[in-house]
């Protein structure tokens, strides 16, 4: 199994809104992949 933790930071709120609004995004595409056990965004 492999298991990716990606994390970012921001400059203000509309950065990071942008940033988080991609990343779900990106994970919403992955859960379409052969294979796919779990894919998901957690927020600190």
């Amino acid at each position: 199994m492999i298991r990716l933790n990606c994390f970012f930071q921001a400059a203000d709120a509309a950065k990071y809104n942008d940033a988080l609004r991609a990343a779900v995004a990106l994970t919403e595409k992955s859960r379409n992949h052969a294979g796919c056990i779990a894919y998901d965004v957690f927020q600190i």
